[in-house]
């Protein structure tokens, strides 16, 4: 896969499949049958929103923006695939005051409106650097920079059951903010 075209997918006449304007950030992960999955900020769509989940169906690549209707974008974005093959995506919304996490269950299909949003952090600057995975028990954690002046530079770590029920809240690191190493 290329990407780099302007276009979203299209055959190159080489066997390549080309899938374009990613203008940023890019992540991409497997899930339990290979099938390859990425997200991306896309450059072109920025202004309107531009958070594009890509996977592979029937052969071809498909692509949603799953993010148009949040507002301007940032580049802090992350994916992650669940024990049971649901898609996770983390990603900034609405001026970036907003960090949203979105879920695809795998018994949903791409370009269905299908994805469950929810918005973790409201109306703050809280939710930038943003890391998402989920667990063995279905349990997403999501680990965040917390940027807003009365919190002091926090590192949070958030973990939320299968329903994104709030399960815990932690402060990981707040000495030295973002820079610091979590390792000792």
């Amino acid at each position: 896969v290329i990407l780099d075209e302007p276009e979203y997918s299209e055959e190159d006449g080489t066997g390549e499949t080309r899938v374009g304007s990613m203008k940023s950030q890019i992540k991409f992960e497997l899930d339990s049958n290979n099938n390859p999955h990425i997200f991306f900020v896309d450059g072109a769509a920025r202004a309107s929103g531009g958070h594009i989940y890509g996977t592979i169906l029937n052969g071809n690549w498909t692509f949603e923006d799953i993010g148009s209707a949040d507002g301007t974008t940032s580049d802090s974005i992350d994916l992650a695939i669940g024990p049971n093959d649901d898609i996770h995506v983390v990603y900034m919304g609405n001026q970036g005051m907003n960090s949203v996490h979105a879920y695809l269950p795998s018994s949903s299909s791409i370009g269905q409106n299908s994805w469950v949003k929810t918005e973790f952090v409201q109306n703050e600057h809280e939710g930038i650097y943003l890391a998402v995975d989920v667990d063995s028990s279905n349990n997403t954690h999501i680990v965040h920079y917390d940027n807003y002046y009365e919190h002091n530079n926090q590192l949070i770590h958030r973990v939320y059951d299968s329903n994104f029920a709030n399960i815990s809240y932690s402060i990981v690191d707040s000495s030295e903010g973002r820079f610091n190493s979590l390792v000792s």
